[in-house]
């Protein structure tokens, strides 16, 4: 007996929730006349369909693969919106709809509303309406975050008169910010200006460098021209954030750059040589540093980043300079010499099949004016195939010796030449563990047949102050 498809009713409700119940009241008239077994309800909470792809939507994703089993008969949504405001993820939807046979009804019975239509240029022209209307919303959600935010660093909003007003316990402290930001000159002033106020507001340095461009504290809005905003009571003037600006835009995007090329350093994990546990790397941003620490049950052990890099560069010329060529190229010469002794075997074994089927052929007792479709025929083409097979890679192992011995000869310059550039790559190749200690670096290098002599001690001159 078939299976009843199900009718499935799609609601996607706002973070507040404010509209399930206008979903619920526009979807009744049609549940109502449905079997309780036939009605399937997927209800998507507090998901942008400006923002989040298909990908990152579960309930739709589920909607689409009970479609594209074949369980569904009807999707049932309040409006095109409710499914998609993205145009081309609109069109995919609707077209796994149309091959699988499942109508689409919008429940919303407001002016203006059309109802799913068999048209692709009509669906195509109002799936481009929503997805400007999805833009709209997001421009304007922007524009309400930048002039009516629900919470703000150094204000209270107050309910009755919408008023935003310097908050009683952090304005002086906010207005200290502005105030020393004002004669920040170099990356070190800023840098020390935001471990200060780090502190004191307990915000982090990515905030505070957004407080320090956002002209809501001058009381404006400043992305497209020059939006007054009375409602709020602010920390500077319009020409004091002005001139801010001006002094700390090139400042803040060096500052950004070092923090980011800092974090960028973080792609080896030395371990503590005393309680064998990864260190922990950490970000001076006062002196634009990097460095790694461990102090688990044991006295605090410090390394700078720089001297951990100068240590496997100290480590990586010994074992370049170390690595024998000359073994690496006699072992492929062997292992070349057997692989041609196995093949030459195998293509002996089938050169004398292949003459004993040609003889059986050829001394038959009656002739067969289809001889190309007898058996033993076909058998030699396929051992022909099979030899040539063979052979071809003898030719391909050969060229590969070919190859070892030009990289033989260029290993050590190659090696040598990208140290620079690609140690941390290059120690993934060859170390196997890194050993941090308070005076010593040990280095556990991989097992490898070509390290031939390797010293056992090294000595790197490093000590970056932290």
């Amino acid at each position: 007996m078939e299976q009843k498809k199900l009718h499935v009713f799609f609601r996607r409700v706002s973070t507040a929730g404010q509209d399930l119940e206008m979903q619920i009241t526009a979807d009744a008239p049609f549940r109502e006349r449905l079997l309780p077994e036939e009605v399937y309800v997927i209800d998507e909470f507090a998901v942008s369909a400006n923002k989040k792809s298909t990908e990152e939507r579960p309930q739709m994703l589920e909607l689409i693969s009970l479609i594209q089993q074949g369980k569904v008969s009807t999707v049932y949504a309040f409006d095109r919106t409710r499914l998609f405001r993205n145009y081309y993820d609109g069109m995919e939807f609707q077209d796994v709809c149309r091959h699988h046979d499942v109508s689409l009804v919008y429940t919303s019975s407001g002016q203006g509303h059309v109802q799913a239509t068999d048209s692709t240029f009509l669906e195509g022209v109002l799936l481009m309406f929503s997805n400007i209307e999805g833009q709209n919303i997001a421009r304007r959600t922007n524009e309400v975050q930048r002039r009516c935010p629900p919470k703000k660093l150094g204000y209270t909003k107050v309910s009755e008169s919408k008023q935003y007003v310097k908050h009683p316990d952090k304005m002086a402290t906010v207005q200290a910010y502005f105030s020393a930001l004002e004669n920040v000159r170099t990356v070190e002033d800023l840098s020390r200006t935001l471990k200060e106020f780090r502190k004191k507001l307990s915000r982090t340095d990515e905030l505070l460098l957004k407080v320090s461009h956002d002209p809501f504290y001058a009381g404006y809005d400043l992305h497209q021209g020059e939006v007054s905003l009375p409602y709020v009571e602010p920390y500077l003037t319009l020409e004091q954030f002005k001139n801010l600006q001006t002094t700390l835009e090139p400042l803040r995007n060096e500052y950004v750059n070092q923090i980011q090329q800092l974090k960028k350093q973080d792609v080896i994990e030395p371990l503590c040589g005393y309680c064998r546990q990864p260190l922990r790397y950490r970000i001076n941003k006062l002196n634009s540093t990097a460095y790694y620490s461990c102090s688990r049950k044991h006295a605090k052990l410090c390394i700078s980043a720089a001297d951990i890099q100068g240590a496997i560069k100290t480590a990586l010329t010994e074992i370049i300079n170390k690595l024998d060529g000359k073994r690496m190229l006699q072992q492929s010469q062997q292992q070349l010499k057997q692989i041609r002794q196995t093949v030459e075997k195998e293509l002996q074994s089938l050169e004398k099949e292949m003459t004993e089927i040609r003889r059986e052929l050829l001394y038959q007792d009656d002739y067969d004016s289809n001889w190309s479709d007898h058996p033993k025929y076909k058998k030699i083409a396929r051992l022909r195939e099979e030899k040539n097979k063979l052979l071809q890679d003898l030719d391909a192992r050969e060229q590969s010796l070919q190859e070892n011995k030009q990289i033989v000869t260029q290993l050590d310059t190659y090696l040598s030449g990208h140290l620079e550039e690609n140690a941390s790559l290059l120690a993934l190749m060859f170390i196997e563990h890194i050993f941090v200690y308070r005076d010593i670096v040990d280095f556990e290098v991989a097992k490898f047949d070509y390290l031939q002599d390797i010293n056992e001690e090294l000595t790197y001159i490093g000590g970056e102050a932290i």
